[in-house]
Order: structure tokens, then C-alpha cells, then sequence
């Protein structure tokens, strides 16, 4: 009888046949980074990125067009870091940000033909715009790194400075909204805000929400920054280092709003809408309760919001959402000025070509010659495995949920799954080679590291061969072989439970490993007393603690709870990868191959890994999970040379990693 992956179905989980007509256009693709779109009061939109880039369309649901301003993967330095662009009607407005020519940053590009012609137009004493704020009726305020304020009244033509508000400080504006010509208010990087009565004439300071106190500044590392700041009736709301906050005008006393994440308001409908944690929208009243609240949620944290007509839009990189009480539309950013490129992932199937993009599922008649789209789900796909021309299985990106998806000629399903002994077919067929690798690959360096075991007989592995770059060429000393049976072992654990998870008793903490831990504790405590952040090996390892105040008792006092640390948030600790961008890339990979030549990987890939290397990244047969099994990590520490498993990355940090997280829960309390 043959083994196989069995996938147990339980559940429709949505269908559509939004997609029964093949979809040619492509989803924008914006190159360089930017912080806010625009919306003119015509309702045509704009961006501007920091590579120089524009692009614009003339309608929340309109194809995208690329801008005048256009550049490719090879320009370098253009001199254009652009900012944002601010259009105040469909032919007439501005870009901003870091514009240079001839050692001069003095000026921004101004167009009144709807972006077909730009001209250069001054401001005033050259800076790096990072604030802006324009209204419809053709006014519009500047700030950026020389402190000036730069104000227009003709739709940007021409430009007016005010001088600093603090003639002997340092203050660089981050944010600056006006409710009118003459009432504004304006929040710095570090922590200012002033309000003005007079269009910039004279400030009055007012305190921040955390001059009162309002929340604790825990990481050092990142400034008090202002990043917005409207006012709303005798109101005024604040984003404060990612916290929204407001408070009466004529008495300044801030209130957290601590459900929401984002706000924006609309002047000529006189509405405040909010954005709440779990991504619904809220409109809120003059005493900040929310008096509606959307059914649907927002696709992902918005990038920027804008507001029109009592709307709400919100830019997602790649599409946007409209809001209000009676409508709430979504649509990805389409262009047809390119067709679709060859999708990150591929899969040929019989006579068609499967490809995954982002949330995009594409197809191609032609081998991949041209695509068109087939769906747009509402997660990013993860894991794709191809089964033929019309069903294949998916994976959300952080392989947690997965399903069959069906294609039918009128409609999309997509059938929720369990994975079930997915190394069946694999172990259907003896193993004859094990071997274990590391490596770390980065801009200046390449190392690695293989040894490769082979079946001598039936029952044990012996290590054949060693290649190594980088590493230490001194003689090896570790186990250099092992049963079969062992190695059987720990792929019948993963084939019987695919998504195992771990308890604390499995990591049998000994009081070493509590002594350990709190002599690691004392060690960046006595570097935390320098005045330094402690951030053991340049930054290889998670021991790492940026507060500005720390409770080191308490750190040192919690090792007493970790015998009874709940099983549940261990396994979301230790199963939730670090996640951060780097140019390096460290590993550790266990590679399976069986007589017939299949192979199974077990592999960590993060730059900065969690205790015991968890989770670990199964791939098997077209399938990838992740699995926290700590006897993967025994298993190659029994059979390596110890620069594969470095001690400091087993019970210490384990121990470290769950008190931090006590920690963090206690502050946030």
C-alpha cells in the first residue's frame, strides 16, 4: 500500500468568483520608500518615493500611471529624495523632500499641468523637508532641518519663511497641521509641541503626553517623536512614538486612546475618523467615543491615511481602502502600463504554470510567458504546492493556517486543512544520507560548513566528508556517527505530530542554567550601569535589553517562576521568529536523503535565533511548517562540532526569553 501526505479537510472556508475572467493588469509596483500619499480635492491621487519615483492615478478605483519623474534599478544618486507630493487640485501641486542642485536643497518641483511639466520653485534657505501640511484652498506650510518654517498662500508658486520657533534650540518640526490661516499646531522628533494663533508669528508651548507622564519612554534608542498632530474642535489628537493621545485645547491634560492606532481628520465634514487595533474603523466624537464602527476590517495597518468629503482613505503600499458610513471599498493598485513579471514562486502542473506573488495567485497558459491573475486572497501565501491545473495547497506566510485552493471556471475555494504525516511517502524508502550544515552569508563575508554522514550499514551513519569555508581548520572533535534508529526517530516524532509543541519540563532547566542566567544578568547589568545598552556579541544573540530604566531585581527575582511558565506563551516566545531585516544571513540545516532520492530539509534561518534555534522550518514534499521540537537541535549538537549549537542559545536564553517577557507584560500593565 503506498504512503502519502494526507491533508484532512474541515472546513469551506470562503469561495469567489470574483476572478472567472482572466486578469491581465498588473499590481503596481512602487519603488522607494514613502511615508504618506495624496489626495487632491479633484480626487486624483499622487505619490512620491525617496528613489525619485511618481506615480498617480485619477481615481480612488483608475489604473495607476507612472509620473514624469521615473527612475530604474540603476540610478544610484539622482539628487531627487522625495518626500511625499501635495496636490491641491488635479493640475496644480508640489513634491518636497530632499531636493538637490548645484549643493542646494532650496527648492521644490512645482507643476500646474497635472504633472506633464515641473518647474523648479523656491522656497527659501535650503533644507530637507520633513513636514508638510497643505489645504484645499491653496495654502500650504514647510518645515524641515533648518528650523524655518516656509509658508505659501497661491497653491505653492511662491514662498514666505517665519523664523524659528526656538531661536537658540534645535528643534527639527516632524509634523505641522492648521485648522485654519491662522490657528496651527506643529510636533518635533523630540518631544515640542507649539501651537500658533497667528500663522507662525508667535508659538506657545504645551506639554507632551510624556512631560505629564502619560506613558513610560522604555527603549532609549528611539526618540519621542510627534508624528501627528491635528486639531479637532477645542480638541486637540496627538501620535505620540506610536501612541495616540488627545486633549482639550484650553486645558492640556492628554487621555491615552489606547485601543487605537492611527486617526485622521476631515475639516469639511467635520469627522474624526480612527483606526483600532484589531484594524476597524471608528468614527469618534467631540469627547473621543466612538459613535460607529465599520463591520469590515482594514487589510493590514495603514501606511497613511488621508480623509475628503467625509471619506476615509487609507494606503495600504499596494492597494487602497475607502471609508465611510455607507460604503467600504478596497481595491489593489492596478497598472496597465506593464504587464505582470514572473512571480516570486512558480510551479508547472500539467498544461498550466502556477505562480504566487505577495496575496497574488497567477497562472500562465504559455510556461510562464505571460501571466495573468486568478485571485487575490486577503493573506500573504506562504507555502505553495501545486497538485494540478485547478488545485494546489496554500499556506499563510507564517505557515499556520493552510488549505486547498479550487479552481473552478466560475469560482475560487478555498478549503481549510490539517497536515497529516507528511513524511510518509519519504520514509517509504530507507535514508542512506544525513548531513548537517551552518553558514552565514552577509556583504562582506561567506562562511559555511557540511558534514555529510552516509549509511554504512543497516543500522549506523558515519561521517564520510567535512567542507568548510570560513571556519576553524583545526581537527574536528565531535560524535562522528550515530544509529539509523536515532535518525528515525526524530522523523517519525515529526511524521506523527507535524505541529508539536514544546513544555517547559522538556527543557530540563537545571540550577546551572539558573546560575548561568543570573550571571548574565549581572554582566549587563554592570554594562547597563556604564551607561551602555548591553548587546552581547555585536548583536548575534537575543540578550539585549533597551530601556531606559530596568528593574534588575525583578529580573533576577522571576527565575523562581520559569518551573511554572505557561506552556502556551512559551511555545509563542519560542515559535515566533525574530523577524528583523538584515543583511546577514546565519543558518543551520539538516538535509535527508532516501534511497530513492528524495530529500527532506530541516532548517533555521534566523539572524538572531531563539533559544534552542526554535521554531524549525520543515520542508517535505512541496509542504513547509514550522515545528518546536528542542530533540532536532539535541540531535545535531550530539553529531557536530559545538560552532553549530552555541551553549548560549539553549536554557540560558530560554531563561532570558521568558522573564524578558514577564518583564515587558509588568511595564505595560
Amino acid at each position: 500500500m503506498k504512503l502519502y501526505t494526507k491533508l484532512t479537510l474541515i472546513l469551506i472556508f470562503a469561495t469567489s468568483n470574483l476572478f472567472s475572467q482572466k486578469d491581465y493588469r498588473a499590481i503596481l509596483e512602487i519603488r522607494g520608500a514613502t511615508e504618506e500619499f495624496c489626495i487632491s480635492k479633484d480626487s486624483t491621487f499622487w505619490i512620491a518615493t525617496k528613489t525619485g519615483d511618481t506615480y498617480f492615478s485619477e481615481g480612488f478605483d483608475k489604473p495607476w500611471k507612472y509620473g514624469t519623474f521615473k527612475t530604474n534599478e540603476y540610478d544610484l544618486v539622482s539628487g531627487r529624495t522625495f518626500e511625499r507630493a501635495s496636490f491641491f487640485n488635479r493640475d496644480t501641486g508640489y513634491i518636497s523632500g530632499f531636493i538637490q542642485k548645484d549643493g542646494k536643497q532650496d527648492f521644490i518641483y512645482w507643476t500646474n499641468d497635472g504633472g506633464k511639466n515641473w518647474q523648479e520653485v523656491k522656497f527659501g534657505k535650503s533644507s530637507w523637508i520633513d513636514a508638510n501640511y497643505i489645504d484645499y484652498d491653496g495654502n500650504a506650510w514647510m518645515s524641515g532641518n533648518s528650523q524655518l518654517i516656509y509658508y505659501s498662500n497661491d497653491f505653492g508658486k511662491t514662498w514666505t519663511s517665519f523664523d524659528k520657533i526656538e531661536s537658540t534650540g534645535n528643534m527639527r518640526i516632524n509634523t505641522i497641521y492648521f485648522e485654519n490661516t491662522k490657528k496651527g499646531i506643529v510636533g518635533d522628533f523630540w518631544n515640542r509641541i507649539y501651537l500658533t494663533e497667528d500663522n507662525c508669528k508667535t508659538w506657545t508651548k504645551i506639554p507632551s503626553p510624556l512631560d505629564q507622564k502619560k506613558y513610560v519612554r522604555t527603549n532609549k534608542n528611539i526618540r519621542p517623536t510627534i508624528y501627528k498632530a491635528q486639531i479637532f474642535g477645542n480638541n486637540i489628537i496627538i501620535n505620540q512614538q506610536n501612541l495616540i493621545f488627545w486633549s482639550k485645547l484650553d486645558s492640556i491634560q492628554w487621555n491615552e486612546l489606547s485601543d487605537m492606532i492611527d486617526f485622521s481628520y476631515d475639516k469639511s465634514s467635520n469627522k474624526l475618523f480612527a483606526i483600532s487595533r484589531d484594524l476597524k474603523v471608528h468614527l469618534l466624537d467631540s469627547s473621543f467615543v466612538s459613535n460607529w464602527t465599520s463591520e469590515s476590517n482594514l487589510v493590514s495597518a495603514p501606511i497613511s491615511l488621508k480623509t475628503l468629503n467625509g471619506t476615509l482613505y487609507a494606503w495600504h503600499r499596494a492597494e487602497l481602502t475607502k471609508v465611510n458610513e455607507s460604503e467600504f471599498l478596497y481595491t489593489p493598485m492596478y497598472t496597465l502600463e506593464n504587464p505582470i513579471v514572473t512571480p516570486y514562486v512558480t510551479a508547472k502542473a500539467t498544461r498550466k504554470t502556477w505562480g504566487v506573488n505577495g496575496r497574488e495567485i497567477l497562472q500562465s497558459d504559455d510556461l510562464g510567458k505571460t501571466w495573468y491573475r486568478i485571485d487575490l486572497l486577503d493573506f500573504n501565501i506562504g507555502n505553495f504546492k501545486a497538485i494540478n491545473d485547478y488545485e494546489a495547497i496554500i499556506s499563510d506566510s507564517y505557515y499556520q493556517k493552510y488549505y486547498k485552493y479550487k479552481l473552478t471556471d466560475d469560482t475560487t475555494e478555498l478549503i481549510k486543512y490539517v497536515i497529516e504525516h507528511p513524511l510518509s511517502e519519504f520514509l517509504s524508502n530507507p535514508i542512506k544520507e544525513v548531513s548537517f550544515e551552518i553558514g552565514s552569508q552577509g556583504c562582506f563575508h561567506s562562511n559555511s560548513k557540511v558534514i555529510e554522514y552516509k549509511l554504512e550499514n543497516d543500522s549506523t551513519f558515519s561521517a564520510s566528508k567535512i567542507e568548510q569555508q570560513g571556519y576553524k581548520t583545526d581537527k574536528e572533535k565531535f560524535k562522528n556517527s550515530f544509529s539509523a534508529k536515532v535518525a528515525l526517530g526524530i522523523l517519525n516524532a515529526i511524521d506523527s505530530n507535524p505541529f508539536s509543541q514544546i513544555n517547559v519540563n522538556e527543557l530540563n532547566i537545571s540550577e546551572n542554567d539558573k546560575n548561568d542566567y543570573l550571571k548574565k544578568i549581572d554582566l549587563i547589568e554592570k554594562d547597563f550601569k556604564k551607561g551602555n545598552t548591553f548587546d552581547y556579541e555585536h548583536g548575534t544573540s537575543r540578550y539585549s535589553l533597551p530601556y531606559n530604566k530596568i528593574d534588575f531585581e525583578f529580573y533576577k527575582n522571576a527565575v523562581n517562576q520559569i518551573d511554572s511558565f505557561n506552556n502556551t506563551i512559551l511555545n509563542n516566545i519560542l515559535g515566533t521568529r525574530y523577524g528583523n531585516w538584515s543583511t546577514t544571513t546565519n543558518w543551520i540545516k539538516i538535509t535527508f536523503k532516501n534511497k530513492k532520492g528524495e530529500e527532506i530539509s530541516i532548517s533555521n534561518f534566523d539572524d538572531m535565533p531563539n533559544a534552542w534555534y526554535l521554531p524549525w522550518i520543515v520542508e517535505a514534499n512541496g509542504l513547509i511548517f514550522p515545528i518546536n521540537n528542542i530533540d532536532i537541535t539535541r540531535f545535531i549538537e550530539s553529531n557536530t562540532p559545538d560552532d553549530f549549537i552555541s551553549h548560549e542559545n539553549k536554557n540560558k536564553l530560554a531563561i532570558f526569553q521568558m522573564i524578558d517577557y514577564l518583564y515587558k507584560k509588568k511595564i505595560n500593565e
